[in-house]
């Protein structure tokens, strides 16, 4: 007879060695995973998503992609910051006013008429809300398991029906397609949002379905008509910045870097690996650029951007990825500049010094990654997500240089370009005993070394420019050495203010209100230099006289008639203006207001031509016309105080003043060599320049 206490007891001990089993199993489960993983969700504070999406792609039978796709988002959300969107809210009558009038094509943008309904929406809510502070939240106290899982689901599902997705290595799929977000904003319902918008498009449009190149562009142009990049509109409304994911898409409107975030979530949506790539500041010009880059082996850049001063040739310059960077001003053909003054310096091309890659994993190489906690760095270099990827684009080369000392050690240095006003950060460099090492930098540029010090530059040593090949050339002004220059310039002449569509323009006068009954009196036959004066012969009297303008152009910066009135004093004439109203913000009146640095811009399926109706019993016969082309206005003006500086000892040094002569150029004497100058007059643009061989060279 079995002894009960004995079956009880082998029982007992039975569901012990389960328990323990049981809880072994469990506690090896965990120890499977990666440690940092296991480190990163016990330190988090919603460690149960995080583990709920592990246990969703650990169950049996479950693709060990999407489980290591699951780590790379894990790990990238260290430290990783959203838009707290919350207060924006405020701003959701505005958008809704671009919502309701139902643009789709960036041309259909009537921002004119929205301006004056969102300066309405002000008025109801008694003024414009105040520009709301930036503020971020990590993004482990926002995600749901939900939408971790969906976003993963969705990203191999719409890879795997691409014919691309062979060739594209899975680290690559994970950087470049399966991110929810590019900047620091994104939508729930991104995915969805793009794939409905966008798929059926692509697949019946896509002539090579090999081609992620090719599908890239395709979603770009569509982007590109839909969405408009509008500066001018976010400075009358600041308080519109910044903008969450759902503002930029029921607005269709933004700052460059919104729109392309747009296209690189887009493209990423729908399959497609892309990048999102940018230059935190042009070496000779204003500003920083934003782009996207197709992520494929098929199409490695070939070609690189040389930083050189040329015309732009498709056979040298254009490449499929370089090309998009944009650095050319104008690729059309330039007609002859035979008419322009012989000792100005034509400039075709932006150059570039950096370029960064925002990147979704954290970047060990990263300058906000290496930082030790004391140490201040400049904001542009404060994500600990970008990728130094200048030699994908841009002929590069390495440079070690001495730095000065500073009483207090810095642990990092800068390289900046000038910014029409101040040097700018481009670069960084660990500082080695007053010696930095800097890699992958762009030819041709003039760089200034600096600290960063309680939020400042610091000059770490004189500026250099560094060509394409030989040593750099250190300018230190040579005081002993004197020289005369005569400057017609204080910024460097660019391609796209060669206005060759002027060419063969036309100006008239009738006595017709539908102008049937117009006389041609002059003819535009070279390129204008600025503000241009031509005498006009004629003893007609007119009441209309007006400017016709090529259809495929038409911008003007200033447009004044000149004429003799009744007494036969030359005056200038006035009256109403007549022809294309011109498009936001740059309305006929621009023409008319006697600031060059306004201009008129034509809608384009109206009228071909501008001007004034004296009115009836006011007809004047015309004299002179004064124009002016689309410019920067940084030509000299005669009668223009101006200011001659050179860059000594880490400061700016004045040369003195001298007004502009007749003949539109500025003299200066005694100007030292081997050095860097800036000349200040109007506006608000000005560029370091050297003096050689008689011309202005800008950098």
């Amino acid at each position: 007879m079995i002894n009960n206490d004995f079956i009880y007891y082998k029982l007992s001990f039975i569901g012990l060695l389960f328990l323990i089993l049981f809880s072994t199993c469990k506690h090896n489960n965990n120890a499977l995973l990666p440690k940092d993983i296991n480190q990163i969700i016990e330190n988090s504070d919603n460690k149960g998503v995080l583990k709920e999406v592990i246990e969703y792609y650990s169950r049996e039978n479950k693709d060990s992609l999407k489980l290591k796709a699951a780590f790379f988002l894990i790990r990238s959300l260290i430290d990783l910051k959203t838009l707290d969107t919350g207060e924006l809210d405020q701003n959701k009558p505005y958008f809704d006013v671009f919502y309701k009038l139902s643009f789709t094509d960036r041309k259909e943008f009537n921002l004119r008429l929205i301006s004056a309904k969102i300066d309405s929406v002000s008025k109801k809510m008694g003024g414009s809300p105040d520009k709301i502070e930036t503020i971020l939240i990590d993004d482990r106290e926002i995600l749901s398991s939900k939408f971790l899982i969906n976003n993963i689901e969705m990203a191999f599902r719409e890879w795997n029906e691409c014919n691309w997705s062979k060739r594209i290595a899975f680290n690559n799929f994970l950087e470049y397609v399966l991110p929810y977000r590019c900047t620091n904003t994104y939508g729930e319902n991104m995915r969805n949002l793009f794939i409905n918008n966008y798929k059926r498009y692509l697949n019946l449009s896509l002539t090579n379905k090999d081609d992620s190149f090719e599908a890239a562009k395709l979603i770009d142009e569509q982007i590109r008509q839909s969405y408009l990049i509008q500066p001018n509109f976010f400075n009358k409304f600041p308080f519109l910045q910044p903008m969450k994911f759902s503002d930029i898409i029921r607005g269709r409107i933004g700052l460059c870097k919104d729109v392309v975030s747009i296209k690189v979530n887009a493209l990423r949506s729908l399959g497609i690996p892309a990048a999102f790539d940018y230059i935190p500041n042009w070496g000779n010009s204003n500003g920083s650029h934003y782009f996207y880059k197709c992520i494929d082996t098929l199409y490695t850049s070939k070609k690189l951007i040389t930083n050189e001063q040329r015309p732009f040739s498709y056979s040298n310059d254009f490449d499929r990825n370089i090309d998009i960077v944009g650095a050319f001003w104008k690729k059309d053909n330039i007609s002859s500049l035979n008419s322009l003054p012989s000792n100005l310096k034509i400039y075709y091309c932006r150059t570039v010094p950096k370029v960064y890659r925002q990147n979704f994993s954290l970047q060990s190489s990263s300058l906000s990654y290496i930082k030790d906690s004391k140490d201040k760095i400049p904001k542009e270099f404060d994500s600990n997500r970008l990728k130094d990827v200048t030699d994908e684009y841009v002929v590069t080369r390495d440079i070690k240089i001495s730095l000065e000392p500073t009483i207090e050690k810095q642990n990092f240095v800068y390289l900046c370009c000038f910014n029409n006003r101040i040097w700018q950060v481009v670069a960084w460099a660990k500082n080695e005993n007053n010696t930095a090492n800097f890699t992958k930098l762009g030819v041709n540029i003039v760089y200034l070394p600096a600290y960063y010090v309680d939020g400042k530059l610091i000059p770490a040593g004189v500026p250099f420019l560094l060509p394409r090949l030989g040593s750099p050339k250190h300018f230190t002004p040579q005081l002993n050495r004197r020289q005369v220059g005569e400057f017609l310039m204080k910024y460097h002449y660019r391609t796209h203010m060669v206005h060759s569509e002027m060419i063969g323009t036309t100006f008239h006068v009738a006595n017709k209100a539908d102008l049937s009954d117009s006389v041609e009196v002059k003819t535009i036959s070279q390129l204008p230099f600025y503000s241009t004066t031509l005498n006009i012969k004629t003893k007609r009297k007119a009441r209309f006289v007006f400017y016709k303008f090529n259809p495929n152009g038409g911008t003007i910066s200033e447009l004044q008639f000149w004429g003799k009135d009744k007494y036969g004093k030359e005056t200038k004439l006035t009256g109403k203006k007549i022809g294309n109203m011109g498009i936001f913000g740059y309305e006929i009146e621009k023409a008319f207001d006697n600031d060059a640095l306004t201009f008129f811009y034509p809608d384009k399926h109206k009228e071909t031509y501008i001007g004034i109706d004296l009115g009836l019993g006011n007809e004047a016969i015309l004299s002179k016309i004064i124009y002016a082309p689309k410019s920067d206005d940084n030509g000299i003006i005669p009668g223009q105080n101006y200011e001659l500086l050179f860059w000594k000892n880490n400061n700016w040094i004045s040369l003195g003043k001298k007004n502009g002569d007749k003949n539109k150029s500025v003299e200066f004497n005694n100007l030292p060599t081997n050095a860097i100058f800036l000349l200040k007059g109007q506006g608000k643009e000005q560029r370091i320049f050297t003096y050689e061989n008689g011309k202005q060279i800008f950098w």
